[in-house]
C-alpha cells in the first residue's frame, strides 16, 4: 500500500505556497479560524468588504478573498486540497514562531530596559503586566483586557481614538512582554486570547477605513510616514 502524501511534491508549488503563507501571516492575518472550512468555501460573488465583520460567514469570505489575492490563480482550483492547506498552515505557524521569538529577543531594545529586567520572567511580568492589559477583578482573579496601554501613544488612562495604534510598541510586543512561552491563539498562562484580540483590532481598523473615520485614516497616515518616509 502506498503511503499517503503529506507534502506538496512539486518543489516550485511548495516553495511558492510557503512564500505566500509567509507574506500572508505578516501582512494579512496572524491566524485563520477553521482553515479547512475557509479554504473549501465557494467564492460569494455578492461579498461586500465593508460587511466583513457583520457575521462569521462574511469574515470567512473576507479571508478567502485575501487568500485568493495572494495565492496564484493557477492554483485556485487546488485550494481545497488538504495537502496545500496543511502546507500553508504549517508555514503560518512557523512564521508566527519566528517573528515572536525575534521580537522577544529584541525586547530590551524595544522597551528600553536592561537585559536582566526583560529576560528574567518574574521581573518582566511585574514590570510590564499593566502595560499589556492586566487587571485585578473584584474577586481577586486577574485577567487581561483587549484595549491596553501598550496600544496607545502617550497613554493617559482612557481610550483616545487619536492615540490608539500609534505606539511603536504594539501587537507582537504584547506577547513579548508577557509570561507566555509561545505565540498561540490563546495561552494557558495569561489567558490572553491573542487571536480574538487581533480580530478585534482588525475590525476596528477595517470598519474605520471603510467609513473613512478621520482618526483611523490618521493611523494609516502615521504608519505610512514611519515605513515610507
Amino acid at each position: 500500500m502506498k503511503s499517503k502524501k503529506v507534502y506538496i511534491t512539486d518543489d516550485n508549488q511548495r516553495l511558492r505556497i510557503q512564500a505566500v503563507a509567509c507574506k500572508f501571516t505578516y501582512t494579512k492575518m496572524l491566524w485563520i479560524r477553521h482553515p479547512n472550512e475557509v479554504f473549501n468555501l465557494d467564492v460569494d460573488p455578492d461579498y461586500d468588504p465593508s460587511n466583513r465583520f457583520k457575521s462569521l460567514d462574511e469574515q470567512f469570505q473576507g479571508v478567502l478573498y485575501e487568500l485568493r489575492e495572494e495565492i496564484p490563480a493557477k492554483w485556485h482550483d487546488d485550494m481545497d486540497n488538504e495537502i496545500l492547506i496543511r502546507t500553508f498552515m504549517i508555514e503560518m505557524s512557523q512564521q508566527r514562531s519566528n517573528g515572536s521569538h525575534r521580537i522577544r529577543q529584541a525586547g530590551p531594545f524595544i522597551f528600553g530596559c536592561p537585559n536582566e529586567i526583560f529576560h528574567t520572567e518574574s521581573v518582566r511580568i511585574t514590570t510590564f503586566r499593566e502595560d499589556i492589559g492586566f487587571i485585578m477583578g473584584t474577586e481577586g482573579v486577574g485577567s487581561y483586557k483587549k484595549v491596553v496601554k501598550i496600544l496607545f501613544k502617550d497613554y493617559e488612562g482612557k481610550f483616545d481614538k487619536w492615540k490608539i495604534f500609534r505606539n511603536p510598541i504594539i501587537m507582537k510586543t504584547r506577547f513579548a512582554a508577557s509570561e507566555d512561552k509561545s505565540f498561540q491563539p490563546c495561552r494557558s498562562h495569561t489567558k490572553i486570547d491573542y487571536q480574538e484580540d487581533f480580530e478585534f483590532y482588525l475590525k476596528y481598523l477595517h470598519e474605520g477605513l471603510h467609513s473613512k473615520a478621520p482618526s483611523v485614516l490618521d493611523i494609516i497616515k502615521t504608519w505610512n510616514q514611519v515605513f515610507y518616509p
